[in-house]
């Protein structure tokens, strides 16, 4: 009689719990070929990678593939990016926030699963009515109070940078996309460059050998 199989000797192993779960609140969700709304109102797409279904087969890797590299906005900088073999994600450095200063790297046929999601980013917005804003108002009861050309500038300046800056946030938002593998996940935020995010959303399922999906 055959021993029996022990689970976590099994190669590929078992998919971490977090691989099968909302990225917002962990509720239990399905890989899906489109986008799905989680009880806790998050709209996200899952994907399956090669670790959990193995009737996906990524292609061969080519060395002449382009390497994208994405982005994300913040205090501490960080970037994603798409190289032959792998997707990598890491940090910048804290000064230009140009050079790669740590990198993590999963193999597109070691993954399990793949989300991807936006989301306006409110804490930024509430940073923006709290400072922006306020001055401008107070340039405009100042300008009202006396119509002086250098505080009509000022004020000018102001309301564009504040509606500037809102529009881009709710307009752009932050994509995120979370790369779950066997010894690790990888969560890579990419809103810079714009041109790029498309780009780098549609590689990203291709190397994993996935069928195109929507951009979210």
């Amino acid at each position: 009689m055959n021993a029996p199989v022990d689970a976590s000797q099994a190669w590929p192993p078992l998919p971490p719990p977090h691989a099968l779960q909302c990225p917002r609140c962990g509720a239990a969700a399905h890989p899906a070929g489109s986008l799905q709304t989680c009880r806790c109102g998050l709209r996200f797409a899952l994907f399956a990678g090669a670790f959990l279904d193995r009737s996906i087969a990524p292609p061969p890797p080519d060395p002449e593939a382009e390497t994208i590299v994405v982005r994300g906005s913040g205090m501490l900088r960080r970037y994603g990016k798409l190289e032959p073999d792998a997707v990598v994600e890491g940090a910048l450095d804290p000064v230009v926030a140009w050079f790669p200063m740590t990198a993590s790297r999963i193999a597109y046929r070691a993954i399990y699963t793949i989300a991807v999601w936006k989301q306006v980013p409110w804490r930024t917005v509430a940073a923006i009515l709290l400072v922006p804003f306020p001055f401008t108002l107070i340039l405009a009861a100042a300008y009202r109070s006396d119509p002086m050309l250098g505080v009509l500038v000022l004020l000018v300046a102001m309301a564009v940078l504040t509606l500037g800056s809102l529009a881009s946030l709710f307009l752009a938002q932050r994509h995120h996309v979370r790369v779950v593998g066997a010894r690790q996940t990888l969560h890579i935020r990419f809103d810079r460059p714009l041109v790029r995010r498309h780009r780098f959303h549609d590689e990203l399922l291709r190397r994993c050998g996935l069928p195109p999906s929507p951009f979210p």
